[in-house]
């Protein structure tokens, strides 16, 4: 019987079903008069999804009038109850499932925006650090405007920085400082280069395939980063020399400047790489010399300049200076 047409039935109409067997009662018979029905001795299915079934019969009708079947037995409608149904631990049974499977569905999303996010944590990093508000507004707490971070074991790097990059800079008056330029042999290498990064207000980092294979460069930029992560007012410019994709870097601290497109590329060489550094770097700030600020404790640092620094541009003048893997004619 379609409950459209229950519905469009006046209330005190009598309707016989026996000994027509029904099984199931649509909802549209609530408006009925149970005392006019005669439903016969089939009994209809009752469960928690129909317990109006049972108060209809007990508000309006009487005993023995309608059965129900149930997954126990079967029962006199008027007497099928929540309670005689265990309807409440069902819903109870219910609820937790239901509990039990959203948990694990917001555990699950923890999971994988944990994940996610362990995987991006540089990038996080470093995008949460870009809109954070920088506080350092003392520039005269810096001996160098640069630090100038690279490999030792690329020639072609070496030429490039101590010929023409830092010349550059320095006649533009920016205090550049590199290791290999202002730092002589000493026993405590390690403690003179963190200084000099404490003091310098921004880092460029020479990234190529030799970078991180020589003692120096891995100092560095552990150190770099460490400086980075706790003061605003420091900024990192990573350099890209070979131009690589994200992928073909080892390192996920440098693997995030480029995944963000932070970094320099280095298809535009000599002037143009330093007229692009010299904007993202900003203007001087600091007293520029070949070995640093005047307010900078040179002794406590263990650094100078020495005969063997300008041997060592010396011989770097004798240096082919074609990009590895290239050729000139």
């Amino acid at each position: 019987m379609h409950p459209a047409f229950l519905s469009g039935l006046k209330s005190d109409i009598k309707i016989q079903f026996s000994p027509q067997e029904m099984r199931e009662i649509p909802i549209e018979f609530y408006s009925l008069d149970p005392n006019k029905l005669n439903f016969g001795t089939s009994p209809v299915i009752c469960d928690c999804s129909n317990l109006w079934v049972g108060e209809w019969i007990r508000n309006r009708g009487r005993e023995n009038q309608l059965f129900c079947t149930t997954d126990q037995d079967v029962y006199d409608a008027v007497h099928v109850t929540e309670e005689r149904l265990n309807c409440r631990d069902e819903n109870v049974g219910n609820a937790t499932q239901k509990a039990v499977i959203a948990t694990g569905i917001i555990l699950c999303l923890t999971l994988c925006l944990g994940i996610v996010g362990f995987y991006y944590r540089y990038e996080i990093f470093i995008l949460k650090r870009s809109f954070s508000k920088n506080n350092t507004h003392n520039q005269n707490m810096f001996a160098f405007d640069v630090f100038l971070s690279y490999s030792s074991n690329s020639s072609y790097v070496n030429k490039l920085i101590e010929h023409e990059v830092r010349p550059m800079l320095n006649a533009s008056n920016y205090a550049v400082f590199s290791t290999y330029f202002n730092i002589s042999y000493v026993d405590d290498l390690e403690s003179s280069i963190l200084k000099a990064i404490d003091a310098s207000r921004t880092f460029v980092v020479f990234v190529c395939d030799n970078y991180q294979t020589d003692e120096r460069s891995v100092i560095e930029f552990n150190g770099i980063w460490a400086c980075f992560k706790k003061q605003l007012g420091r900024n990192i410019l990573i350099v890209n020399v070979n131009s690589y994709e994200s992928k073909r870097m080892h390192d996920r601290r440098i693997k995030a400047f480029v995944r963000l497109g932070l970094d320099l590329n280095f298809t535009e060489r000599n002037s143009k790489l330093v007229q692009r550094l010299k904007t993202r770097i900003g203007r001087p700030s600091c007293k520029a010399t070949n070995i640093g600020g005047s307010d900078f404790n040179l002794d406590d640092a263990d650094i100078k300049v020495t005969r063997r620094a300008a041997i060592y541009v010396k011989e770097l003048s004798d240096i082919d200076m074609n990009v590895p893997g290239t050729s000139t004619t």
